[in-house]
């Protein structure tokens, strides 16, 4: 075998025996990049958990029904005019 075949079949092998890392590592950046996204997930699903749990109470329901536009029967809106920079 001369030299230059053994450095081929070295090479060769080489890039044979690197493969599974390259895959190791690509499945581990794969998998990072889901686990982030599972904790995002995670994370949106406590604040939509605590906006319900704050719809049971008196004053989550009156929120919500003012963020909506609701008021009460004795109550009325309050209209404040655009500010204009003519005023200044």
């Amino acid at each position: 075998m001369t030299a230059a075949t053994t450095l081929i079949l070295c090479g060769w092998l080489g890039l044979q025996a690197s493969r599974p890392f390259a895959k190791v590592a690509k499945s581990r950046a794969d998998n990072d990049k889901i686990e982030q996204q599972v904790h995002l997930y995670e994370l949106q699903n406590q604040r939509d958990q605590r906006e319900i749990a704050a719809m049971h109470t008196k004053e989550g329901i009156e929120q919500a029904a003012r963020k909506r536009g609701y008021i009460y029967p004795n109550e009325h809106r309050l209209r404040l005019p655009e500010s204009s920079s003519q005023h200044l």
